[in-house]
């Protein structure tokens, strides 16, 4: 598992979704927020794209465990690694210092040792030989991952960003 993030393989991703089946995947992406709002008050949160498992072809699943066939917006993902940071925990996002957003429950999502486990292999894609090693910062331990993404081409269709 610590290689798969390390170096970023599709394959190996797509094999651990197939393995977690579409059902508990997609709870754990609700989980930790995707597929809804944050909460803040930001005029036009959107939601991102997060279909209902039942609409998953085995292709979808796949490419949802690296990260496509779903949107996120940057909102949702900052929550997703504060859940990681926190041990586990979801916590509501909070930009502004004194803002008391409705109180929302805190929630136990991973384990205390899935996290440290996650966090541990963040660690390993830039502060070891991982595909984001580019991002290191003396001084400062870095964790993160690294995506390929598709971008829209002018003439029509996709291709690497």
């Amino acid at each position: 598992m610590p290689d798969i993030i390390r170096y970023s393989s599709n394959v190996g991703a797509g094999k651990i979704g197939l393995e977690l089946g579409a059902p508990l995947y997609h709870s754990y992406l609700e989980k930790v927020g995707f597929g809804q709002r944050t909460g803040l008050p930001i005029i036009g949160e959107s939601t991102g794209i997060l279909r209902n498992p039942k609409q998953w072809a085995e292709v979808d699943l796949i490419t949802a465990s690296f990260g496509q066939s779903f949107s996120a917006t940057a909102l949702q993902m900052a929550e997703a690694y504060l859940c990681l940071a926190s041990g586990g925990i979801k916590r509501p996002l909070k930009l502004v210092k004194g803002y008391h957003a409705e109180e929302m429950q805190e929630k136990r999502v991973f384990t205390l040792e899935a996290s440290v486990a996650v966090l541990s292999m963040l660690y390993g894609v830039v502060e070891e030989d991982g595909t984001g090693k580019r991002a290191r910062i003396p001084g400062i331990s870095v964790g993160g991952k690294t995506g390929t993404a598709q971008k829209a081409q002018a003439k029509g269709g996709y291709g690497a960003g």
